[in-house]
């Protein structure tokens, strides 16, 4: 069941990171969740898992605070040059961190750099981690 239970969470973080990276292009994010969950009902993937949506709920209504975490961590550099894939990992990671409790931060942290690897360049885990382990010290 642990194993399972795991492999769901992937499962809920990557749906929130596609939803999240999404609407960075420009639409909501509710309007990006609508949009993609009616896509999906169309074909045969998964759709919107409830964790996805704790996720992203808690996100939002942080985002600022948590962009302002992210920016906090950048030495010499500005907000607007992370790409937005690692940007979107960052906020999730530090969502998880600062607000899901039952989540141990080592393994929040984990699952957001074997995110890195696939969806990044192979030096994004190393900065994600970075960032995430500052933020970890900082509020637990």
């Amino acid at each position: 069941m642990g194993i399972n239970m795991n492999n769901n969470r992937r499962q809920a973080r990557i749906r929130a990171l596609e939803f999240l990276f999404a609407s960075d292009f420009g639409d909501d994010l509710q309007e990006t969740i609508k949009n993609m969950t009616q896509a999906m009902r169309h074909s045969s993937e998964e759709g919107f898992p409830q964790f996805s949506h704790e996720l992203l709920e808690m996100e939002q209504l942080h985002n600022a605070e948590i962009l302002q975490d992210i920016e906090s961590c950048l030495e010499k550099w500005d907000i607007s040059r992370v790409g937005k894939i690692e940007k979107a990992l960052l906020r999730l990671g530090i969502t998880e961190i600062k607000y899901f409790d039952d989540i141990p931060t080592r393994v929040s942290i984990n699952e957001y750099i074997e995110l890195s690897k696939v969806y990044c360049d192979p030096d994004a885990k190393r900065f994600i981690n970075g960032i995430l382990d500052t933020i970890s010290r900082r509020y637990k």
